[in-house]
């Protein structure tokens, strides 16, 4: 995680007994190594590590082998303490935040329909989330400016891409140029926030 302003970042490394996560508050320049929350693993976890923008909230996923009882869990505190974070168990894997509006969050399960869910309180409440009846596998989703973003497998050969500007209450469908695997936000200036798509090692903007 880096915060929008790069100063603030939170990454997750691997030792011998698993994942530590370190913070730094001063564009990398010095980092400060977490008290280790149990059960997560680096090579895991690295891609489900979210922060609020002063780094004072962390979540990550809490691994485990069978993912239905995968959970996320949280510290409020910049890392000082862990404890399960609430109502987002049964395979929650991953939790985004939106990098303007850090009361405004989301979490899902990767390859999975089963568990969506929002926040608009910082992550201190979250409601079940219903996505376009079409997905049938939830491959990625991301929140920014109060829209919703996910992109989902359809059938084996059709991916598609929605946007909500209405907290889910409707979606609207996108055309991209291509089945795409991954995609991000990375603002590249004040007046716009191009979205990004990475598809066989080619980047889309």
């Amino acid at each position: 995680f880096m915060s929008r302003n790069g100063q603030n970042v939170v990454v997750l490394a691997n030792d011998a007994h698993g994942g530590i996560i370190n913070v730094s508050t001063n564009y990398g320049a010095s980092w400060t190594t977490t008290v280790k929350p149990n059960g997560i693993s680096g090579p895991y976890e690295s891609s489900s590590i979210c922060a609020t923008e002063d780094v004072s909230k962390i979540w990550t996923k809490e691994y485990n082998s069978y993912n239905d009882n995968s959970k996320i869990i949280e510290s409020i505190d910049g890392g000082a303490t862990w404890t399960d974070s609430n109502d987002l168990d049964g395979g929650i894997d991953v939790v985004r935040i939106d990098p303007y509006d850090n009361n405004n969050l989301i979490a899902y399960r990767y390859n999975s329909i089963s568990a969506f869910k929002v926040s608009n309180d910082s992550g201190a409440t979250w409601q079940r989330l219903a996505i376009p009846s079409a997905i049938t596998r939830l491959r990625i989703a991301t929140i920014d400016r109060g829209a919703i973003f996910v992109y989902g497998e359809i059938t084996s050969t059709d991916y598609r891409f929605y946007t909500s500007t209405d907290g889910g209450l409707t979606w609207a469908e996108n055309e991209l140029p291509v089945n795409i695997s991954r995609f991000a936000f990375k603002p590249k200036r004040v007046d716009g926030s191009p979205l990004y798509f990475v598809q066989s090692n080619t980047l889309h903007e």
